[in-house]
């Protein structure tokens, strides 16, 4: 016969993994949004795309920096991308339950480029990378609820 202890029990371990599921999930909306992002800022140096930066709790105390790989004419703009997108996976990968992930760019055309400014990608990049950020989500949760 159980007791109240033991559906104690059973109920921290539910939390418990449930809080695990929740973080997998929220780590890999994450990772989907600074992917977008990264593939879709529009680059000619490279220092724009190389500022999207993960920061756990709070920003990253320092969302600019100069390019992975300097360059122009966009011809580095895979290289950083990946070397950007690596960074971020890192920072992302110590998230734990509860703790919020920030992405976040201060490079400082960035808004700049956000509105249209270059012809390499229309406006709108950073709005896209959340929404296609939301529909990964949602994908994760039907999947989560067909089980």
């Amino acid at each position: 016969m159980s007791t109240l202890l033991d559906l104690a029990k059973r109920i921290e371990k539910t939390a418990s993994a449930q809080e695990r599921r929740g973080n997998l999930v929220k780590q890999a909306v994450a990772r989907v949004v600074v992917e977008q992002l990264a593939a879709n800022t529009p680059v000619d140096t490279g220092e724009h795309v190389s500022s999207w930066t993960a920061g756990i709790g709070h920003p990253a105390a320092n969302a600019h920096r100069e390019a992975y790989i300097e360059g122009a004419g966009g011809y580095t703009a895979d290289a950083n991308a990946r070397l950007t997108v690596a960074a971020a996976r890192r920072v992302i990968a110590t998230s734990k339950p509860g703790q919020p992930i920030y992405i976040s760019n201060e490079a400082p055309a960035i808004k700049l480029l956000n509105n249209g400014s270059s012809r390499k990608e229309p406006a709108g990049f950073v709005e896209r990378a959340i929404m296609v950020g939301r529909i990964s989500l949602q994908r994760l949760k039907a999947g989560n609820h067909g089980r």
